[in-house]
């Protein structure tokens, strides 16, 4: 079995023996085919950069024209990680990912932070430009800690944690030659500081480079002298820079702050946070996207359409994708990320039509109504089935033909890279930066699996299914699990956590076609079965699950016999619901079934429970 890293690898191997990729201008040209499909006439490609698609400006090369950034390994276990690297190496004094178990019998779940110890590891030989960037804070960091980690950094936190406390850890891990060039403090949240105790700290940290102290936001009568003494710090200390984090939240710049006024109740404030600390030690690269709240895009016929569930009126406008006139156009897929929505769009002379087919990508900048077209495959049987832009700046899609010729491809500075072939499908996590890639009915001789590739530091874990059909379902914010199907619905569904390279059955052992994440651990999922004509469909709801399993935590809908189903970071959740109709089978036996003749409603679902039809029509997903 080869696994994608293979299949780079002898793609680097061949470069290295051609000298040159396969361009789309040599493609234009005749001088060769492009994703297997000689008799292509046109393919455009338009510009992907981060700055074309609001993405950070770094810029990940994952595909280059040298094999020896191409290396990879033969995976030899259910799961694997390969040691070698895809992509340039990060700085060995951050690391863009948690240590973490490679054990398959490890759970999937690993706590958020790490709260301080009173004994610590030896003095470290470790010389200081190579430690990694370390945050200490008490209960706010501790919302952000997972994504503090994400960023490379080793978090200590503790919910309770006063300043004297944090004055004597810090003497002490700098004692111990734990301290770094990089270190972000935040404490006084839980009561008042002495001026004398932030000076201890700051002292203690003289020999990192970069110390950030981040000011405290609460309604509480200490704050206020606490932030006067971390704001008069960096005139004492030239190493010692300031985060107003208390001007942040104040100026409402930061969603998602808990009812206290203090805490990060969302995965978006969670993200703010992080963001503001990697903004502040010089670390742009690492600011993910905040999740849009109440943004998803439906489709009815050939256009998309953009809604705003925030606001029950809230329809926001369809985009013109610009279809040729007298072809019918069908949407393939379309996927909010961020501001911006990935549309792959085929156009066809007719319905049914299996030759001269249009294929196209393009994105459609929600806060701007910019649309970009970033590939255009004419001519030929190809159909782009669906797309999306990656962490490290490359497009990723995945095609296929009539013949059933499924590829996942690699789109950069204008050249097409094949990366795999027998392909199921792909998913990408919502900021880009796990691809999940199934291979669910392989040739013979190969398991049908999923594999999970870290766009950041090239790794691959793979994770063998038990059947044919199976898909990668949906990720959750943080990129930390993904539903996996096993066997369309008479299989179980699996939680594949990335980090640690473990995978197993959800304890409730359901089927979760359907599924999104409402938050890093909440699952939402379908509960209707369509029946074989026996009598025994039944409509369903929509069952609120923990990601580690137990009873469920909410029931929501009534008689709904849905199409698609949209998670957000408040909580809500929409979907498409169908009308239901009681069918006559004869001999007594008679069942709900959907009619797919009536409008499709969609549906929002407050936290609540409270639930409003949005809009109505001819529509077919989220």
């Amino acid at each position: 079995m080869r696994t994608i890293d293979d299949r780079l690898r002898a793609l680097g191997d061949a470069l290295l023996r051609d000298s040159t990729p396969i361009t789309l201008d040599e493609v234009r040209q005749g001088g060769a085919p492009l994703l297997g499909v000689p008799e292509l006439d046109d393919v455009t490609p338009v510009d992907v950069s981060p700055s074309s698609t609001s993405r950070a400006p770094r810029r990940w090369v994952w595909l280059v024209g040298a094999a020896a950034a191409m290396v990879g390994v033969i995976l030899t276990a259910t799961w694997a990680t390969g040691p070698d690297r895809l992509v340039p190496a990060p700085v060995a004094t951050e690391p863009d990912r948690p240590s973490g178990p490679t054990s398959p019998s490890t759970p999937a779940s690993a706590p958020a932070s790490t709260p301080a110890s009173t004994s610590l590891p030896v003095t470290s030989t470790i010389p200081i430009d190579r430690r990694r960037p370390m945050a200490i804070g008490e209960s706010v960091m501790l919302g952000a800690g997972d994504e503090l980690e994400l960023g490379g950094f080793v978090v200590d936190v503790d919910e309770p944690r006063q300043g004297p406390e944090t004055a004597d850890l810090i003497e002490a891990l700098a004692a111990a030659g734990e301290i770094g060039r990089t270190v972000v403090v935040q404490v006084g949240t839980n009561g008042p500081v002495t001026e004398d105790v932030y000076r201890r700290i700051a002292q203690a940290l003289v020999g990192s480079e970069q110390v950030v102290f981040l000011t405290l936001h609460a309604d509480r009568s200490w704050i206020g002298a606490n932030n006067d003494i971390i704001r008069s710090l960096p005139a004492q200390y030239p190493n010692v820079s300031l985060l107003d984090w208390d001007e942040l939240v104040a100026s409402g710049a930061v969603s998602g702050i808990a009812a206290d006024g203090i805490h990060l109740a969302t995965s978006e404030a969670q993200q703010s946070y992080a963001n503001a600390v990697f903004t502040a030690v010089g670390r742009d690269d690492l600011v993910r996207a905040t999740r849009v709240s109440g943004l998803v895009v439906t489709v009815a016929d050939d256009r998309p359409t953009v809604v705003d569930v925030r606001d029950a009126n809230g329809l926001l406008g369809s985009f013109d994708l610009g279809c040729p006139t007298a072809r019918t156009c069908t949407i393939e897929s379309a996927r909010v990320v961020g501001d911006t929505i990935w549309i792959a769009i085929t156009d066809r002379e007719g319905e049914g039509t299996t030759d001269d087919v249009g294929s196209r990508v393009v994105s459609a900048v929600t806060t701007s109504g910019e649309i970009v077209e970033h590939v255009r495959i004419s001519g030929t049987t190809t159909i782009v089935r669906s797309a999306g832009l990656g962490a490290n700046g490359i497009l990723y899609a995945y095609v296929s033909d009539q013949a059933a010729d499924r590829q996942l491809v690699a789109i950069e500075g204008g050249t097409v890279t094949t990366l795999a072939t027998d392909v199921s499908g792909f998913l990408l996590s919502e900021d880009g930066r796990f691809l999940a890639v199934s291979f669910s009915n392989p040739p013979a001789g190969e398991q049908p699996r999923i594999e999970v590739t870290d766009l950041v530091d090239g790794t691959t874990n793979w994770f063998t299914t038990e059947g044919i059909n199976a898909g990668p379902g949906a990720w959750s914010p943080d990129g930390r699990h993904l539903i996996v199907n096993d066997q369309w619905e008479d299989g179980t569904a699996w939680v594949v956590d990335p980090w640690s390279a473990s995978a197993r059955p959800t304890a409730a052992g359901e089927f979760l076609d359907g599924a999104c994440f409402v938050d890093a651990r909440t699952i939402a999922h379908r509960t209707w079965n369509v029946g074989y004509g026996q009598g025994d469909a039944q409509t369903g709801v929509i069952r609120l699950i923990d990601v580690d399993g137990g009873p469920p935590l909410a029931e929501l809908g009534t008689d709904l016999f849905g199409d698609a189903l949209g998670c957000h970071p408040d909580g809500s959740i929409t979907y498409l619901q169908r009308p239901v109709v009681e069918v006559d089978l004869g001999g007594g036996l008679s069942q709900p079934e959907p009619d797919h003749d009536a409008p499709v409603d969609l549906v929002h679902i407050e936290p609540d429970g409270t639930s409003t039809t949005i809009t109505s029509g001819g529509l077919r997903m989220i």
